[in-house]
């Protein structure tokens, strides 16, 4: 975020709005209490206090070549499972992640300034560490700059750390999938930085956009400060333009292979390189054969999420792996005693497919017994079915229903769906088990409620693309029986368009069939109306069949006239025939019937 900044009218200049990374900012994006964060930066403690944070750094002098040690500070056992009697004191994730960006934009104006870490007291977290103010950084500290040998003030526990072999493989881990494969500090080229190709280069193409963002707005800024330090006035033309351009020609396609020399020279990534595939993750088909290849050493891999290094499952490579099922690939090269950075990916074998089978908008009123154990409120007993009609599992993690109602399946009973399988979203759990029984396929409650006068709802997936996407109602052409009156809503072919009345039907059973595939449809008008005008017979042809629709005067009767014969349909569709109301208001019955 940048802002043009004035000061009782005054043009002040260009200035970057952030959020100060205090006890607020760790409760607002970490969870928490504010009030139970400690929030400590290089000059004082402004909430909380250093009582963890010394705990901490006393760890520090004991000996980190041991895996215990190591694993301690993390609250671990040595073998690295949790251990919940012990306190976890360091994330060691995120100070890796914090480690690299300070070593990469080679950050002289630190580790002895600028620098928060935040801890919770109540949750037991390790301490999170945080950039602040890096600004000689980026080229101002030069192109070769190195402070991969930082070892006082908040860089205390890497000073520490490096020492343990485990860490450092997890910090190579951390290198490989942020400086290969598309990450955040991938170059392909050393060529200058081209817009037409932002993907050669990801750094610059990060910097290129933040800085297109102020291009226009730099011109306030110099014509306010421009000759503050110079006597003759900064511009962006002359001055801001030809050193964004030198960055981009210069440091960004050189910078991150010039780290990566600095990590392997520091010990901090190997000289082995890690096993590449012939495809790295996404969608394949069923038989997929994937192939590994390393210029040296013996190549492991594991499909179990498994690390290779541990061996727990780990295979040696000797031939394309055939995949046929959603896997996830872990693999490394071993090249005499060293072990490579983890290359890894997730292949999805076959299509997947998220659609929606059943709703339930507007269930009965409560029974009698329903309402003795407490549930007196009808709207308890919506529901919303969805199954996986594609030909692969479904990864549920990340997916969340944003409009209409609101439920996050990170997290829930359910986070993978197989093929054919069904799952239950439920306004109240313990009421829609005391309707339908217990054991059937619940990920979780919503919150919200479905509208008893259509809604719109939508779902959307981790990269926020929509995967469902419709508007329920509940006037003709909807079947109208579903609003209220027992049944529920049921989709006659999940693959086709759910915004469409007439790929809708109610159900068969009343309350519908939850968790469980919709029972064979039927014979049912949907709507049977007549007016002075004219009769209007609705119902759902199948494909396939035929229809024959007679008449009566009386019933019983054994002379049923045929009034209308239809053809055969080509697909499942909502048939409506229209007729003449007999003359002088006199009955008429009418029979459906199908081959």
């Amino acid at each position: 975020t940048f802002v043009h900044l004035y000061l009782n009218g005054l043009y002040w200049g260009l200035y970057n709005p952030a959020e100060r990374p205090d006890a607020a900012f760790s409760a607002s994006y970490h969870g928490g209490d504010k009030e139970t964060w400690d929030s400590i930066n290089q000059d004082s403690v402004p909430d909380g206090n250093y009582d963890a944070w010394n705990r901490m750094l006393a760890m520090l002098g004991q000996d980190f070549t041991k895996d215990d040690v190591y694993q301690r500070i993390q609250g671990n056992n040595p073998d690295g499972s949790r251990n919940p009697a012990y306190e976890n004191l360091l994330d060691v994730d995120n100070l890796i992640d914090y480690l690299i960006l300070n070593f990469y934009i080679g950050n002289t104006d630190w580790p002895g300034r600028n620098w928060w870490s935040g801890r919770d007291r109540n949750n037991g977290d390790g301490f999170k560490f945080r950039p602040w103010d890096s600004e000689t950084a980026l080229g101002l500290s030069g192109l070769e700059v190195n402070v991969t040998g930082a070892q006082d003030a908040v860089a205390r526990p890497y000073a520490a750390l490096r020492s343990n072999a485990s860490f450092r493989l997890r910090f190579a881990d951390h290198v490989y999938r942020h400086f290969f494969n598309g990450g955040a500090f991938h170059v392909m080229t050393t060529a200058p930085w081209n817009q037409a190709q932002p993907e050669q280069n990801r750094p610059a193409a990060r910097f290129f956009a933040l800085s297109e963002q102020i291009s226009r707005g730099i011109v306030g800024e110099t014509a306010r400060w421009g000759d503050q330090l110079n006597a003759k006035p900064y511009t962006r033309d002359e001055h801001w333009l030809t050193a964004r351009n030198s960055l981009l020609a210069n440091f960004f396609p050189r910078r991150s292979a010039i780290v990566l020399q600095q990590f392997r020279s520091a010990g901090l990534y190997p000289k082995a390189d890690p096993p590449s595939m012939n495809m790295r993750g996404g969608s394949v088909e069923p038989g997929f054969r994937l192939s590994l290849s390393a210029p040296q050493g013996a190549i492991y891999y594991t499909t179990n999420g498994a690390d290779p290094r541990n061996r727990a499952g780990a295979r040696l490579y000797s031939e394309p792996v055939v995949l046929s099922e959603g896997t996830e690939i872990k693999t490394r090269v071993l090249n005499g005693t060293e072990w490579s950075a983890l290359n890894q990916a997730t292949f999805v074998v076959g299509k997947p497919s998220l659609g929606l089978s059943e709703l339930h908008y507007h269930p009965s009123t409560p029974s009698p017994l329903e309402l003795a154990a407490g549930f007196s409120n009808a709207e308890d007993f919506e529901f919303i079915e969805l199954l996986n009609n594609g030909s692969a599992n479904y990864d549920l993690n990340g997916v969340f229903f944003g409009t209409g109602i609101q439920f996050e399946f990170t997290g829930s009973k359910i986070t993978r769906l197989a093929p054919g399988a069904y799952l239950l979203l439920v306004k109240n759990q313990a009421a829609f088990e005391k309707r339908y029984g217990m054991g059937l396929p619940i990920a979780g409650e919503y919150s919200g409620k479905l509208n008893n006068s259509g809604e719109h709802l939508q779902a959307f997936n981790a990269k926020q693309e929509v995967v469902l996407d419709f508007t329920y109602g509940v006037l003709p052409p909807w079947p109208e029986s579903a609003d209220g009156s027992g049944p529920s809503l049921e989709v006659v072919d999940p693959g086709a368009d759910l915004n469409a009345a007439a790929n809708w039907v109610a159900a068969v059973q009343a309350g519908g069939s939850p968790g469980k595939a919709n029972p064979p449809a039927i014979l049912r008008v949907e709507i049977l109306r007549a007016d002075s005008t004219s009769v209007r017979i609705m119902f759902q042809g199948k494909m396939g069949s035929s229809y024959t629709l007679h008449s009566t005067e009386t019933l019983p009767s054994k002379n049923w006239a045929v009034v209308e014969t239809g053809t055969t349909l080509g697909t499942d569709t909502r048939v409506e025939l229209t007729l003449t109301p007999p003359p002088n208001g006199s009955a008429r019955f009418f029979r459906l019937s199908v081959p």
